[in-house]
C-alpha cells in the first residue's frame, strides 16, 4: 500500500467517523428529552455511559482530543454520580457540536 492510498483510507475512516459523530448527537439529542426521567441503572443511562466511552476512546484516534477528553470527564462523572444524566448528555452534545461544527479538513 502506498502512502497516498493510506492516507486515503484513513481519511475515509476519518470520515466515518464524523458521519457516526452526527447520529450520535442526533441520539444524545432525542434523550437530552428523557433524561430529566431516568434513573441511573435505566437503559438510557446506559446507552449515554457507553456513548461517552465510545467517545472518549475514538475522538482522540481521529484527532478530536478535546471531544475525548470531555466525554471521558463525562463517562468518570455518571459512572461516579457525581453528574446527572441531563448535564452529561448536554456537556455530550456540546462537545460533539464542536467538532461536527468546524470546517472540514482541507
Amino acid at each position: 500500500m502506498t502512502q497516498s492510498q493510506l492516507a486515503d483510507r484513513i481519511e475515509a475512516l476519518r470520515c466515518a467517523f464524523l458521519k457516526e459523530l452526527g447520529d450520535n448527537r442526533v441520539e444524545l439529542t432525542a434523550l437530552l428529552t428523557r433524561s430529566d426521567q431516568t434513573a441511573p441503572d435505566s437503559d438510557h443511562h446506559k446507552r449515554v455511559l457507553a456513548l461517552s466511552h465510545s467517545l472518549a476512546g475514538r475522538g482522540g484516534t481521529f484527532g478530536y482530543q478535546t471531544l475525548s477528553d470531555v466525554a471521558a470527564k463525562a463517562n468518570e462523572l455518571l459512572e461516579s454520580d457525581a453528574l446527572g444524566l441531563h448535564d452529561a448528555v448536554r456537556m455530550l452534545i456540546v462537545a460533539v457540536s464542536r467538532v461536527l461544527d468546524q470546517p472540514p479538513h482541507a
